[in-house]
């Protein structure tokens, strides 16, 4: 999964990958509710070890997440 930072919001496409995140938080920002996922890939990945991912890709592929 390409990601460094800010909030990962799916634009177009099939989804892809399989990962597993564990819920630490949420959050708003500019408007955009989120959830912020710790992650298997160490602290070099992401927001260090971190994903925050729009609550509407959540929600919108819940049945498709392991959370």
């Amino acid at each position: 999964m390409f990601y460094s930072a800010g909030i990962f919001s799916h634009q177009f496409g099939d989804y892809i990958g399989d990962f597993r995140g564990e819920v630490m938080g949420w959050g708003t920002e500019n408007g955009i509710k989120y959830w912020k996922l710790k992650m298997s890939f160490g602290e070099e990945w992401g927001e260090n070890g971190y994903l925050r991912i729009a609550q509407s890709d959540i929600m919108t592929k819940f049945w498709e997440f392991s959370l």
